[in-house]
C-alpha cells in the first residue's frame, strides 16, 4: 500500500488510484518498463501534476491575469490587459491558460487557432505545501523537482513582465545547485527518462565493438544509468568507445568525474565538448561511425 495519513485529504488524489493505474500499465508495457512505472512511481506523478497545478494557479494569480481574464479574451489580449510582455508571454502563456482550462479553472471556447479563455468563477486558493507534505511522506527523494519547479514559479511573473530573463530565471549561477539537485537518478521523477532509455539501448545495442555517442550529457546520470544497465546484463564489455558530449563546461566537468568515479575502469569513455548546432564532421564525428546517438 502506498501513500500515508492524510493522503486522501488531497481532491481528487488517490493512492488506490495509483495502484490500479499501475495494474492497468503492467498489462500493457514492455516485460522490462513495468518495474519503472509501479504505483509508488504513478502515485508520485500524481502528487507533482497537482502541485504544478497548483503553483500554475498562484503565477496566475500573481502576474495580475486574475483579473485580466474576467472577460473573455486571446491570449494576445489577456496578456495585454495583464501589461504583460506580449512577446515573451505568448508561448508561456498559451501554455498556462490551457493548463488552468483543462483543470476548469478557465473557460476555453472557439476553434485551435482562435481560442478565447475566460475565468468561470473565483479564482481558487490551493496550497502547493500541502502537496509537497505528501510527497515529502510519500517518497522524499523525488522533493528536488518540487523546489526547482517552485523556485521557477516565484519569478515567473516577472518574467513575463519582461523584467528578469529566463536565462536568469533557470540558470543564473546562484541556482546551478537546485540542476544539480534535480538531475540525479535518486529522483525518481526525472530518472526515469534514463531508465527506459538505458532499456532501449540495451536491447538495442550491438553485440560487440559498439560505439556509443552521448549528446548533451549533462552531469552524467543517464550515462551512469545507460553503462549501469550494460554492468547488469554483463555487457559492459561490448561497449567499443563511448563518447559523452556536453555543451557547458561546468556539466561536462562534472558528468566526466562522476562517471569516472561510477566506472573506474571504463577505458571506453572519453568526455568532449561538442555543439549541436555545428556540423559533426569538423567535431570529429564523421557519418557513420557511431551505431547509437543516445
Amino acid at each position: 500500500m502506498i501513500g500515508g495519513p492524510g493522503d486522501a485529504e488531497v481532491p481528487g488524489l488517490s493512492p488506490e488510484d495509483a495502484e490500479g493505474v499501475a495494474r492497468a500499465l503492467a498489462r500493457r508495457l514492455p516485460p522490462a518498463l513495468v518495474p519503472l512505472f509501479d504505483a509508488s512511481f504513478v502515485y508520485s506523478t500524481r502528487l507533482y501534476d497537482e502541485f504544478v497545478h497548483r503553483l500554475a494557479v498562484g503565477v496566475f494569480r500573481a502576474a495580475g491575469l486574475e483579473a485580466a481574464a474576467r472577460q473573455a479574451g486571446s491570449v494576445e489580449e489577456i496578456a495585454a490587459r495583464a501589461g504583460l510582455e506580449a512577446g515573451r508571454a505568448r508561448v508561456p502563456l498559451d501554455w498556462l491558460l490551457r493548463q488552468l482550462a483543462a483543470r476548469q479553472v478557465l473557460e476555453a471556447e472557439g476553434v485551435e487557432s482562435q481560442r478565447r479563455f475566460r475565468l468561470r468563477g473565483p479564482l481558487p486558493v490551493l496550497d502547493p505545501a500541502a502537496i509537497r507534505e505528501a510527497q515529502r511522506r510519500h517518497d522524499p527523494a523525488a522533493l528536488p523537482s518540487y523546489v526547482l519547479a517552485e523556485t521557477v514559479a516565484r519569478d515567473y511573473p516577472a518574467f513575463l513582465r519582461g523584467e528578469v530573463g529566463g536565462e536568469d530565471v533557470l540558470f543564473s549561477p546562484a541556482r546551478c545547485r537546485l540542476w544539480f539537485d534535480y538531475f540525479t537518478n535518486d529522483n525518481g521523477l526525472y530518472a526515469v527518462n534514463n531508465r527506459v532509455g538505458a532499456i532501449a539501448v540495451e536491447q538495442w545495442l550491438p553485440r560487440s565493438g559498439a560505439a556509443i555517442l552521448e549528446l548533451g550529457g549533462g552531469l552524467g546520470s543517464a550515462s551512469a544509468a545507460l553503462l549501469g544497465r550494460l554492468a547488469e546484463a554483463g555487457r559492459l564489455a561490448e561497449v567499443g568507445t563511448y563518447r559523452f558530449t556536453e555543451l557547458v563546461p561546468l556539466f561536462l566537468r562534472r558528468g566526466q568525474r562522476a562517471l569516472e568515479q561510477r566506472f573506474p575502469g571504463a577505458s571506453f569513455l572519453t568526455f568532449a565538448e561538442l555543439d549541436m548546432n555545428r556540423p559533426f564532421a569538423e567535431q570529429g564525428i564523421g557519418p557513420g561511425s557511431v551505431a547509437v546517438v543516445y
